[in-house]
């Protein structure tokens, strides 16, 4: 191989060498921006969701706030007349008001807004009950025999009778509400449901066994 043969086939060798050496390099550039720009949408989606954790997490406690700013008579709410009102003028029975004793926080309608549950000391005997909806306050009289046992996860008893135990929910419509029946015990009538489908004794008690587990609500005085 001549002389000049020679130095043709070291510039080749020298072309494909750098010419490699650039693939290389810009594959590696690519992969290091693609990385980098994963990293930041994942970084964007993890602030996004921080975001939304703070402001719904902010949105309850200001929420508990305005209830608590009602049962302090710091505002009004609106009544089962749709009358806006006073706690503290706010009728039970006849001229009975209500006067705080307790007080607890539940989702008894299940929306992931808590309502505050007032024990009162009225000689009737009653709760009452502020629910948000809407941007607004409402308050509804419910009496005791109508709520008892309340559970942390919203639901509750009524009894009907000695031997007449029912197993509740509420639901909230603006300035009304509405039991929802999910258990009867009725031993005197012999009539047991679950989820208003006729059952055994055997499964109604069951039933009630179970839920005698659920916790109970704890009370703020």
């Amino acid at each position: 191989m001549g002389k000049g043969s020679k130095i043709i086939l070291f510039l080749l060798i020298i072309i494909i060498i750098a010419g490699v050496g650039f693939l290389v390099w810009k594959n590696a550039g690519i992969k290091l921006n693609d990385n980098n720009n994963t990293n930041i949408s994942e970084t964007n989606n993890q602030t996004d969701n921080d975001t939304s954790n703070t402001t719904s997490t902010n949105s309850q406690i200001n929420i508990k706030q305005l209830l608590l700013d009602v049962m302090d008579n710091k505002q009004k709410f609106i009544d089962e007349d749709n009358q806006e009102v006073f706690l503290k003028d706010f009728k039970i029975i006849e001229n009975q008001t209500a006067e705080v004793d307790k007080y607890s926080f539940v989702d008894l309608d299940k929306d992931d807004i808590e309502e505050l549950i007032i024990y009162t000391t009225s000689d009737y005997g009653a709760y009452v009950i502020l629910h948000y909806e809407d941007n607004k306050i409402y308050g509804y009289m419910i009496e005791i025999r109508s709520l008892e046992n309340l559970k942390t996860d919203g639901s509750f008893m009524g009894s009907s009778g000695a031997n007449s135990i029912e197993y509740l929910r509420m639901t909230f419509n603006k300035n009304s509400y509405t039991f929802k029946t999910e258990a009867v015990y009725d031993d005197t009538n012999k009539v047991y449901k679950i989820n208003d489908i006729n059952v055994s004794e055997a499964e109604i008690k069951e039933y009630t066994e179970n839920w005698n587990k659920k916790e109970n609500v704890s009370w703020t005085k």
